[in-house]
């Protein structure tokens, strides 16, 4: 059974949303040795395929793959499945609360998993952000047909 969301559906939304940015790009537009950084860093899942990457520098980076997330942040690598998560948000009014008036300055997304825990990832901000999270609502939506969950439900079982 293919437990991974269709990565051509994930970067055309993508796309169709801003396409590639500064930081924030289509895996395979990235260059070779910052695709081959990522790779050696995220201890990606045999088959699992990185599709949207965001390089924030050293110390942080985030790919959207076709099974949910991986990044690194000043804790180490991470990694999450869109299976756990509940939903992908934005906190607004801790935005607010920064200073962060305008949408275009929104950077953190705020994932919420299944088991109640709260975790933010910051991504680069304005339409990279948005585009970034229109891509993870798809694949969370995907996750969430009821094939999916009955494929998840008796692979957990």
């Amino acid at each position: 059974m293919n437990r991974s969301a269709n990565s051509d559906i994930i970067a055309a939304i993508f796309r169709r949303r801003m396409g590639n940015a500064r930081k924030t790009r289509l895996f395979h537009d990235l260059p070779q040795a910052e695709q081959q950084l990522l790779l050696d860093n995220a201890s990606l899942a045999p088959g699992e395929r990185p599709v949207i990457a965001y390089l924030g520098g050293d110390t942080s980076w985030c790919l959207v793959t076709d099974r949910g997330l991986v990044w690194l942040d000043a804790d180490g690598v991470h990694s999450i499945s869109v299976f756990d998560v509940n939903r992908f948000t934005h906190d607004m009014g801790a935005a607010l609360q920064r200073g962060h008036l305008d949408k275009r300055q929104f950077h953190e997304l705020t994932v919420t998993l299944r088991s109640g825990e709260t975790i933010v990832i910051q991504l680069e901000a304005g339409a990279p952000f948005y585009a970034v999270w229109r891509a993870l609502d798809w694949m969370l939506d995907w996750a969430n047909r009821p094939e999916q969950k009955a494929a998840q439900d008796s692979q957990v079982a």
